[in-house]
């Protein structure tokens, strides 16, 4: 029986990846983007549409 892939040594490397993803900061995309003031629009406009359904 082969042992699980917890202990196996390939599975060290893909962990120091994870953790440097983890670790770095993450990118602030939605602030610099300008369509985010469009989503903003839209979920107005869904909760307005949910008003009126109801």
């Amino acid at each position: 029986m082969a042992p699980p892939q917890n202990v196996a040594p390939e599975t060290c490397e893909p962990d120091k990846d994870v953790l440097a993803a983890l670790n770095a900061p993450p990118e602030p995309r939605w602030e610099d983007e300008e369509p985010s003031s469009e989503a903003y629009e839209f979920d107005d406009a869904r909760v307005t549409t949910d008003v009126v359904s109801e």
